[in-house]
């Protein structure tokens, strides 16, 4: 599936498919987990533009076709029930993308040397179906496959530099450089290689190529890193830069708290001279930036009184990391582009020197006025890609996990795929991480998140136990710091879905925004307790600041959208529901409540089909839910929100549950 689509039969005979969807129905198969995709989200992803039947008649065509030619070789390896299509257990397919998914912590130099050919380029590439799901869900799928393939270079790249092999490190770099042509960990070993061949021409010669790369991609300098070695190998000085196969970062000292693993340096941000603009702004944006970075309690952010000296300026990225400690580096600067200052800014990783993350403020009146819209523009943005950074690379450990820390980075990478199937696995990963982090107040609220999922979905055999852990988490967080905003706002969460106390939510939510108003997270979250209060105006707005805050959430993808579809189902914006709805199913096909919020929206709007489907999805994964269990567990500060979800549901086709006693766990003190 790298590259062009190609079946083989067992003797290696191409197989000749009829059309592009039966290869796509058998490339989603195989790309789904256990190698099982519902039928439903088939006919979404491939027949979303037709009606139900036309698409029901459509898939059955395309799967009586894919049995009559696989049938001369063979049982088909593809099969259907009334719910999923999958590969039966019994079957074997061989698939090229399987080798760049295993454990690559267990993977010898030979095996790397093997997968690191797999360079048919990119998944799926020719194979074009005008449904916009499936687009989407292509690209997401091609991310991932180069996330993993340049994964697999780079452990390779490591090995060669210990065995010196000239030939398959130009190969592995040119391979890294095919992926992204401005990686400079790539363009860095051929120069390095070149050097060392004793031609030192060819060796500059690829710095100035590295040079025009990087400003095209990102219209920035090289590294430090890269600029130092060019100096070396211009001055023949030896062999300037090696590749480094261990990190030169030591964490810091987290006996304390378990939450200063990672730390911060704001540097003096740079302005040019004589532009007019006071000579002290871009030192006070840096200032500004560095004070309110402090709100986010999950890394520590150095002093500018260190930050800012200027001889570390001369040092590069390398060179502050291991004179302060910080692994992490903002840097900034202010430019005259087309008549109009803007101030760029980039966050880098001390280890590699890479650029994690970048972003261009344009400055304008209003802005030299109110610099706080430059940190509205910057913190969000910062704590969202330095969390998705530092669990892309805890999720990359060759050993290990070693620290409470690094324990929830994988627990929290676990939640964002709200998976039974990871359940005991994220458990024991929260539970090792408090074990040696017992004082890190964010720790034990992404815990208590993590048993609000699985009491939501149905995954505890003991529902009264898992309330009583959700709710024990949710104080002992609060109880270890009443300013962290995370234990807060996840508090607030807690008392107003489950202990449906909504007055006691929205004062914990409130202060959470003020504890800090720059996180995206905790604007989202707080967002849910004022729908559940009928108040959908408010909660939009503050959806709205979590957007201007951070327009993508890396690891909590699902959130947003439940978050939006909750809100305008309350104001009853049916439209907008049904389209967040189904944003949200499409991140997190599992999440039961994503499915119940969308049969609402689709029952008042009389989409009986669409909600058949999805009901029969819901009652797939929660047999005994009921339209009576589900408002009484459920938070309505107002009884005509109450009515309207009954209603919707009704229409929906849902059932209605016996008369009784109510169902609502009963709240824990």
């Amino acid at each position: 599936m790298l590259g062009n689509f190609i079946a083989f039969t067992p003797k290696s005979n191409e197989l000749q498919l009829p059309g592009r969807k039966h290869q796509a129905l058998i490339a989603m198969v195989l790309l789904s987990e256990n190698k099982s995709i519902p039928r439903d989200r088939v006919l979404d992803m491939l027949w979303g533009s037709r009606s139900e039947d036309q698409a029901r008649a459509s898939l059955r065509g395309v799967l009586s076709e894919i049995k009559r030619v696989c049938r001369p070789f063979g049982p088909c390896p593809i099969e259907a029930d009334r719910s999923h299509i999958f590969v039966p257990d019994s079957t074997t397919v061989e698939v090229d993308i399987d080798a760049l998914l295993r454990n690559e912590n267990d993977m010898s130099i030979d095996s790397l040397a093997v997968v690191s050919t797999l360079s048919g380029g990119d998944l799926l590439a020719s194979l074009k179906i005008n449904e916009s799901a499936f687009e989407q869900w292509k690209t997401i799928e091609q991310e991932q496959m180069k996330r993993a393939y340049r994964r697999i270079l780079q452990l390779y790249m490591s090995e060669l530099r210990e065995t010196e092999n000239p030939i398959e490190i130009e190969l592995t770099a040119n391979r890294m450089l095919d992926l992204d042509d401005a990686d400079e960990d790539a363009h860095r070993a051929l120069m390095q290689l070149y050097y060392q061949q004793n031609s030192r021409s060819r060796a500059l010669h690829q710095f100035e190529l590295c040079k025009e790369k990087i400003r095209k991609q990102y219209n920035s300098a090289v590294s430090e890193a890269t600029a130092n070695l060019a100096i070396s190998i211009q001055a023949g000085l030896g062999e300037g830069d090696k590749y480094q196969s261990k990190p030169i970062y030591k964490y810091a000292n987290t006996t304390t708290a378990g939450v200063n693993e990672i730390s911060l340096a704001v540097m003096l941000f740079r302005q040019p001279e004589g532009s007019g603009i006071d000579r002290n702004f871009a030192g006070e944006i840096a200032e500004g930036i560095s004070f309110r970075a402090r709100y986010f309690k999950w890394f520590r952010v150095i002093s500018t009184k260190e930050s800012f000296r200027v001889q570390l300026k001369e040092l590069g990225p390398s060179g502050v990391t291991e004179t302060i400690g910080a692994k992490y580096i903002l840097d900034g600067e202010i430019y005259l582009s087309k008549n109009s200052y803007h101030l760029k800014i980039e966050l880098i990783d001390g280890i590699s020197s890479n650029i994690v993350w970048s972003d261009v403020v344009k400055l304008n009146n209003q802005i030299f006025d109110n610099p706080e819209i430059i940190y509205e523009q910057i913190l969000g943005r910062l704590d969202v890609n330095l969390r998705a950074h530092e669990i892309q690379h805890a999720l990359s450990l060759k050993r290990k996990p070693a620290t409470g820390y690094e324990f929830t980075l994988l627990a929290l990478s676990n939640m964002t795929e709200l998976e039974s199937t990871r359940l005991d696995e994220t458990k024991s990963y929260f539970q090792k991480a408090v074990e040696l982090s017992p004082k890190a107040s964010w720790i034990h609220s992404y815990w208590s998140l993590w048993k609000m999922f699985c009491l939501g979905q149905d995954w505890l055999v003991d529902k009264e136990q898992g309330f009583r852990e959700a709710n024990e988490l949710a104080r002992t967080a609060f109880n270890i710091d009443q300013e962290n905003a995370i234990a807060l706002v996840i508090a607030g969460h807690f008392q107003s879905l489950w202990e449906q106390n909504l007055e006691l939510g929205q004062i914990l939510v409130d202060r959470a925004r003020k504890a800090n108003p720059y996180s995206a997270f905790t604007w989202m979250l707080s967002s849910a307790t004022y729908s559940y209060m009928g108040e959908p105006s408010v909660a939009l707005q503050q959806l709205e600041r979590a957007q201007t805050l951070s327009s993508t959430e890396t690891h909590f993808q699902f959130m947003r959208p439940t978050a939006l579809c909750l809100a305008h189902l309350f104001n009853r914006d049916l439209e907008q529901a049904e389209v967040y709805g189904k944003q949200l199913l499409f991140y997190a096909p599992g999440f039961t409540n994503g499915h119940k919020l969308l049969l609402v929206a689709l029952g008042h709007l009389g989409k009986v089909s669409e909600s058949n489907r999805y009901l029969h999805d819901l009652l797939e994964m929660e047999p005994d839910f009921n339209i009576r269990s589900f408002l009484d567990k459920y938070p309505f500060g107002k009884s005509e929100d109450r009515d309207f979800f009954r209603e919707g549901f009704e229409l929906a086709g849902a059932p209605s549950g016996r008369n009784g006693s109510k169902t609502r766990l009963s709240a824990v003190e």
